[in-house]
C-alpha cells in the first residue's frame, strides 16, 4: 500500500510498471489500443504526494530523465527535487494539503520553461474525479466540473508542446487568456 513517505520498493513498482511503456506496440493490451506504439518519450501527471514520487522516480532511475518531456504537478506535495522537461504546476487557494507555499516552491525550482496555474476558488479533492480528502478542503468557489475544465484545457496544449506535436491551443501557453478565477504565470 502506498504511504506518504519515500519508499525506495514504491518507486522501482512504479518503474518497473512505467519502464516497459517505453517505445511499446500497446495492441496486445486491449482492442482499443490496437496499432498504438508509444515513444521514447515520456510525461509525467501526478497529484499531491504522486508529484514526489515522480520526482523521486526520475532521480532514483535517471534513464527516464532524457526521455521526460513535461511534467504536471496537481496540488503538489513534493520533495524539492527539480524535474526535467517542460513543467506545469497548478495549484488551489481552497487546498486543505497542498498549501499555496507548495506551489510556489515547486514552480521555483524549476526551469523554464514553465506555466503555473493558480486558482484561488478551487480545492484539493476536485483535481481527481473522487471526493478523496474532500473533507480536509477549504468550500471550493469553483465546480469539480470547472476545474477539472482548467486541468484539461491547460494540460492539453502544454504536453501538446512538450511532445513536439501540432499545437493548435499555442496561444493559451505564448500569451495567457484571462479567465475569471485562474492566475497563470507563464515562463515559455
Amino acid at each position: 500500500a502506498a504511504s506518504n513517505d519515500y519508499d525506495p520498493d514504491e518507486i522501482k513498482a512504479i518503474a518497473d510498471f512505467v519502464l516497459p511503456l517505453r517505445e511499446a506496440d500497446l495492441s496486445g493490451r486491449h482492442a482499443a489500443l490496437a496499432g498504438l506504439v508509444t515513444s521514447a518519450e515520456i510525461a509525467f501527471v501526478g497529484h499531491s504526494r504522486g508529484c514526489a514520487r515522480t520526482e523521486r522516480l526520475i532521480q532514483d532511475f535517471p534513464e527516464l530523465e532524457p526521455h521526460t518531456v513535461g511534467v504536471v504537478f496537481l496540488g503538489p506535495a513534493d520533495d524539492a527535487i527539480p524535474v526535467p522537461g517542460h513543467f506545469l504546476v497548478m495549484g488551489a487557494g481552497k487546498d486543505g494539503q497542498s498549501f499555496a507555499w507548495a506551489t510556489e516552491g515547486a514552480w521555483d525550482r524549476q526551469a523554464a520553461p514553465r506555466w503555473k496555474v493558480w486558482m484561488p476558488g478551487a480545492n484539493h479533492g476536485n483535481f481527481v474525479d473522487h471526493k478523496v480528502y474532500y473533507a480536509f478542503d477549504g468550500q471550493p468557489s469553483m465546480t469539480r466540473k470547472e476545474q477539472l475544465q482548467q486541468v484539461v484545457g491547460w494540460g492539453v496544449p502544454f504536453l501538446q508542446r512538450a511532445f513536439g506535436l501540432p499545437q493548435p491551443f499555442a496561444s493559451k501557453l505564448d500569451d495567457p487568456p484571462s479567465i475569471a478565477g485562474v492566475e497563470v504565470t507563464a515562463d515559455p
